[in-house]
């Protein structure tokens, strides 16, 4: 009995399917600059997440949040500034690598949005009489 290749591919159960999106990777991170920098500075916190996740063999969808609560002292006015912001978007691999090879020049694009909130603790007016000082 003779069958054709035909006929054997034409029988087999386990077809491979095309995906729509091939998620390779996911990258997590944290700014770690941003929290040694308010920690040296007293009662200020700063902190910044990051995250992409590669969803073709170029394109990566990004995402990054953060938080701030800073206290600003100057010579007329002390105040608080604290907030969040969320930034989402992509990164697009320019790099054509070699087989093998894990390189990577971005190009990328973000839409933000951020709450921020100021509150005056102490303020000085300055004498408007005074002609010099």
């Amino acid at each position: 009995m003779l069958v054709s290749q035909t006929e054997l591919n034409s029988s087999d159960s386990l077809v491979k399917k095309d995906k729509l999106l091939t998620i390779n990777k996911l990258r997590l991170g944290i700014d770690l600059f941003k929290p040694i920098k308010s920690s040296s500075e007293g009662d200020n916190l700063n902190y910044e997440f990051i995250g992409d996740l590669q969803v073709t063999e170029n394109l990566y969808l990004a995402g990054e949040y953060g938080l701030i609560d800073r206290r600003i002292e100057d010579e007329n006015i002390n105040f608080n500034s604290s907030g969040r912001f969320l930034r989402i978007g992509f990164n697009y691999n320019m790099f054509k690598n070699w087989v093998g090879m894990d390189n990577s020049i971005y190009l990328g694009l973000r839409y933000a949005t951020s709450d921020f909130s100021n509150k005056i603790i102490d303020y000085t007016v300055r004498n408007q009489d005074s002609y010099f000082s």
